[in-house]
């Protein structure tokens, strides 16, 4: 019956240590992508203006012409912005991952005696299906495979 009960809390401490490396790295990256899509839409804002003003201008003073051009070029600007928060978001996650999660996350399964496949299993059972650390695990073990490094 210990052993029963030691492996239900070891599952849990793992479990815990999915969920807060989940959370970390997350976290940070959505800042970041709120800091990239916020830049991308102030940066997007004068060109845009200065386009229907521009083709306000050149289509003899056609208000419809700068109205038209100006949601345009923000309909892009927004779309600029989208991308480069996505990008900035998927960035800063691997940094993170490989900075600090994946350091961090081996020296405990090695304390507890536990493989980055059974961590993984667990992950993948209790974190969401797009849960970002599952992917990075996956993605890692890959490139280990591809590699012939055993994970």
């Amino acid at each position: 019956m210990d052993t029963h009960d030691s492996h239900i809390n070891d599952r849990q401490i793992l479990i815990d240590l999915a969920n807060t490396s989940n959370e970390q790295l997350e976290g940070a990256s959505q800042a970041s992508a709120y800091r990239a899509f916020n830049l991308g839409c102030m940066l997007g804002i004068l060109p845009a203006l200065l386009v229907g003003l521009i083709a306000f201008v050149t289509a003899q003073y056609s208000w419809i012409a700068g109205v038209t051009a100006a949601l345009v070029m923000l309909i892009a600007a927004g779309g600029f912005a989208g991308l480069a928060a996505y990008l900035t978001r998927a960035r800063r996650m691997e940094r993170i991952f490989h900075e600090q999660v994946y350091p961090d996350l081996t020296q405990k399964l090695a304390d507890m005696q536990v493989d980055m496949p059974t961590f993984l299993e667990i992950s993948a059972e209790e974190l969401p299906s797009n849960a970002a650390l599952v992917h990075l695990l996956s993605q890692d073990g890959q490139n280990s495979l591809n590699k012939g490094i055993n994970p």
